[in-house]
C-alpha cells in the first residue's frame, strides 16, 4: 500500500515579479491518494494477476478578500448588513445568519472522491483449457467518482459517475490449420505445382475480442437566481466484438478478413417517472431500474451501430521465368457501416449508411526484370580456351616448318578483303548495341514501376422503416426488413437500404471518388535519380430529396448531381527558354470566349490549353477529347553526392541537390 498526501495555499496578497497584485483569493487546496494490492492478501501464487484498489480525494476552498467589482471587503460588507438588519428590527440571530450567509455565498468550495479498480484480471494457474481460454482472459475495469461545490452563482452543484467495463481476449495463434498437400487425391494434384506445396488453410480466426461497458451519471445544479433544479441523468451501455482471420496462406490468393462491430445502447428511460406537477421526473429506485435490466430492458435501446469488415488478399505468383521476383499485387476491400436512432424522432429517426474503398496495386521491378536482355556479353567471348603449353610424359613438341609447297594458293572469286569484313561487321555490332541501349534507357532503364488504383463510395439514407440495426441480417441466413438493411447494403455492394418511414421528407448521398497514380524512378547519372509520377482522380456527388406518404410509398422530388476531375498537371513557367512554349495568362485571355454557348466550360477549356506546356495529344485530332483525362508527369530529382566535384571538394563535406514539381488541374 502507498499513502500521498498534498497541501497548498495561496495568500491573497502574494504575486510574480511581473505583476502588481495578487489574486486577492485565499486559496487553500488538500489531495490524498492511497494506492492498495489487494492481491498481498491472497495467500496464492497468482502471477499475471492484477487488483490493485486506488483512492483520492481532493478538496478546495476559494475565499475572496472583496466582493466582486469593488473594493468593499466582504467581512466589512458582513458587518454592515448585520448592523442593518438588527436596525431594521431583526433580531441578532437572524441578522448575524444573513451575515454569515454573504459571506458563505461568496465562497467557490468544490469536493471531489474517486474508487478506481482499472485492469482488474486474475491468472488461475492451471492446465485447464475452459480456464486458460476463458476467464484467464477475462479483464475488469471500475471507476467511480463523485463531487460537490458551490460558488457564487451556483447554490449547489452535486453529482457522481460511475464507469464499468468487461473485456477479452482471445490469442488462438497460427497452428489451426491443416494442409491441402496431405489429403488423399487432392494433395497429389496440389504437389504438381511446387510454388503451393505449404499452402495452408485455417479453419479458426487467429485473435478475438470482445467487450462489454456501462456508464451512468446524474447531476444536479441549483442556481442562486432560480428556484427550479436542473438534473440531468444517463445510463448507456456498449457492446464490441471483432476478429482477425488469415484464411489462406502459402496459397495462389492469401485471404485475410478482419471484422469489428459496436452498438451503443441507452437505458435512460428506465430512470425516471414523470412527476405529479410534471415541471420535472423523479427518480426511480435503484431496485427497481436494475430489476427492469435483468428482467426484460437488457442492455436497453440501440441508438449507434458501427460495423467494419475489411478483406485483403496478397497473390503470391508462380516462379515461373521468376515473375514471382519481379512483380507483385495486392488488393483489398474495405467497408464501415453505420446505422444511427434519434430516439426524439421515433418513426424518422433511424438513418444508415456506409463508407467503402477498394484498392489494387501492382509492383514491377522492370530494371532488374529485363536486365539479362541488355548484359554485354563481350565478357563471356573474352573467356577463351588456351592451347597446351606442352605434351606428355616429358616429350616435347616440335611444329614442323610449313614448306611453301604445302600450301594451296586459292583464288577468291568474290575479291573481299578480311579487313573489309570486319569492319562492316565491327559498324553493324556497334549500331545495334547503340539501339540497344537507347531502348533500354527509354523503355526498360526505371528501378520500379507501381500502379495503384483505389475507389471511395460512401451513401447515405434516412427515413428507415426497419427498427433493427441490421446485425442480424448481416449473419443470418434469411433477410428480414424489419431487422435493419440488408447483408448487400452493410458490405457496401447495393444502396438499397430498405423501406421508408410513412410521412417523412427525406434525402439519399451518394457520393464516389477514383484515383489513378502511376510511380517510376530513373537513374539519371552518377548520385541522380528521378521520379516521375501521374495521378488522375474523378468522382461524382449525387443528392436525392424524397417523400413518402402515409403508406411509405417514395416520391422522388429532385436529383441534383455533380462530378469532379482532377489529374497532374504540366505548366513551365513562361521565362527564360521556356518562353517558346508560349503558355500563361495571356494566351488563356486570347482563347476565352465570355460569348461561349457555356461560358464556364470555355474558361476551363481556356485555362488548360492556355497553361498547358506541352499539350502533344491535343493536336492530335482524334485525342483531342481523351487528352483532357490524361494525366501530365510531375517529377523530383535528388542528386546526392555533389561534394565529390572538384569545386566543392575542399568546401563541403556533404552536399545535394533536390528540385521538384508538382501541379494538379481540378
Amino acid at each position: 500500500m502507498s499513502v500521498g498526501f498534498n497541501i497548498n495555499q495561496k495568500d491573497p496578497n502574494f504575486h510574480k515579479l511581473n505583476e502588481r497584485f495578487g489574486s486577492r483569493v485565499d486559496n487553500k487546496q488538500w489531495g490524498m491518494n492511497v494506492d492498495f494490492n489487494l492481491l498481498k492478501l491472497i495467500p496464492a501464487n497468482l502471477s499475471g494477476s492484477n487488483l490493485s484498489i486506488n483512492y483520492q480525494r481532493t478538496e478546495s476552498i476559494s475565499k475572496p478578500v472583496y466582493q466582486p467589482g469593488t473594493d468593499i471587503k466582504i467581512d466589512e460588507a458582513a458587518k454592515q448588513q448585520e448592523i442593518k438588519l438588527i436596525n431594521e428590527g431583526s433580531t441578532p440571530e437572524q441578522a448575524a445568519a444573513s451575515a454569515n450567509e454573504l459571506i458563505q455565498n461568496s465562497l467557490t468550495l468544490s469536493t471531489s472522491e474517486t474508487w478506481t479498480a482499472s485492469n482488474i484480471k486474475i491468472k488461475i494457474p492451471t492446465d485447464a483449457w475452459y480456464i486458460n481460454d476463458i476467464i484467464n482472459n477475462l479483464t475488469f475495469g471500475f471507476n467511480y467518482n463523485k463531487k460537490y461545490g458551490r460558488n457564487p452563482t451556483t447554490a449547489k452543484q452535486t453529482g457522481w459517475i460511475w464507469n464499468a467495463s468487461t473485456n477479452y481476449n482471445l490469442n488462438l495463434g497460427n497452428e489451426n490449420y491443416f494442409k491441402p498437400l496431405d489429403i488423399p487425391y487432392i494433395g497429389d494434384v496440389i504437389e504438381i505445382f511446387t510454388d503451393y506445396k505449404d499452402f495452408k488453410i485455417f479453419y479458426l480466426p487467429q485473435t478475438y475480442n470482445a467487450s462489454v461497458t456501462a456508464k451512468r451519471d446524474w447531476n444536479y445544479s441549483l442556481s442562486r437566481t432560480t428556484p427550479k433544479p436542473n438534473i440531468q441523468r444517463d445510463f448507456t451501455t456498449s457492446r464490441s466484438a471483432g476478429f482477425n482471420w488469415q484464411i489462406t496462406e502459402g496459397g495462389i490468393f492469401n485471404w485475410a478478413i478482419s471484422y469489428n462491430t459496436s452498438i451503443s445502447s441507452s437505458l435512460a428511460y428506465l430512470l425516471t417517472i414523470e412527476g405529479p406537477d410534471s415541471l420535472f421526473d423523479l427518480d426511480r429506485s435503484e431496485k427497481e431500474i436494475w430489476n427492469d435490466v435483468f428482467r426484460s430492458a437488457g442492455f436497453g435501446k440501440p441508438f449507434d451501430f458501427t460495423q467494419t469488415f475489411d478483406l485483403k488478399t496478397t497473390p503470391m505468383l508462380p516462379s515461373i521465368w521468376d515473375i514471382n521476383k519481379y512483380i507483385r499485387i495486392n488488393t483489398g476491400y474495405n467497408v464501415s457501416y453505420n446505422w444511427k436512432n434519434n430516439f426524439q424522432q421515433e418513426e424518422l429517426g433511424r438513418s444508415a449508411g456506409y463508407s467503402s474503398r477498394f484498392s489494387a496495386g501492382i509492383n514491377l521491378r522492370l530494371k532488374s526484370l529485363f536486365r539479362p536482355l541488355f548484359d554485354d556479353p563481350a565478357a563471356k567471348d573474352n573467356k577463351q580456351a588456351q592451347p597446351a603449353a606442352g605434351g606428355g610424359r616429358g616429350r616435347s613438341r616440335t611444329e614442323q616448318p610449313k614448306l611453301e609447297s604445302d600450301e594451296i594458293h586459292a583464288i577468291d572469286s568474290l575479291n573481299v578483303e578480311l579487313d573489309s569484313l570486319e569492319t562492316s561487321e565491327s559498324t553493324l555490332d556497334a549500331t545495334l548495341t547503340l539501339l540497344k541501349t537507347i531502348t533500354n534507357i527509354i523503355f526498360f532503364d526505371y528501378e520500379q514501376i507501381t500502379l495503384n488504383f483505389n475507389q471511395t463510395n460512401t451513401y447515405a439514407s434516412s427515413g428507415l422503416k426497419g427498427t433493427g440495426t441490421g446485425l442480424s441480417n448481416f449473419w443470418g441466413i434469411s433477410q428480414n426488413e424489419d431487422n435493419g438493411p440488408s447483408r448487400l447494403f452493410m458490405l457496401g455492394l447495393s444502396n438499397n437500404a430498405g423501406p421508408r418511414a410513412p410521412n417523412g421528407s427525406l434525402s439519399d448521398n451518394f457520393s464516389q471518388k477514383n484515383n489513378l497514380d502511376f510511380k517510376t524512378q530513373k537513374p539519371l547519372w552518377e548520385g541522380a535519380t528521378i521520379d516521375l509520377t501521374w495521378n488522375v482522380g474523378w468522382g461524382i456527388n449525387k443528392s436525392t430529396t424524397l417523400e413518402t406518404d402515409e403508406f411509405g410509398n417514395v416520391t422522388i422530388n429532385n436529383v441534383n448531381s455533380t462530378g469532379t476531375l482532377d489529374r497532374s498537371f504540366l505548366s513551365l513557367p513562361n521565362t527564360l527558354v521556356f518562353s517558346m512554349f508560349g503558355n500563361g495568362i495571356k494566351k488563356v485571355n486570347e482563347l476565352y470566349n465570355p460569348d461561349a454557348e457555356n461560358p464556364t466550360q470555355n474558361l476551363s477549356d481556356a485555362f488548360v490549353e492556355g497553361f498547358e506546356s506541352f499539350p502533344l495529344l491535343a493536336k492530335i485530332p482524334i485525342l483531342a477529347d481523351f487528352a483532357k483525362y490524361v494525366p501530365r508527369p510531375n517529377w523530383q530529382i535528388n542528386w546526392t553526392g555533389l561534394e565529390k566535384i572538384g569545386l566543392f571538394q575542399n568546401i563541403l563535406t556533404r552536399a545535394s541537390l533536390t528540385h521538384g514539381y508538382s501541379s494538379t488541374h481540378s
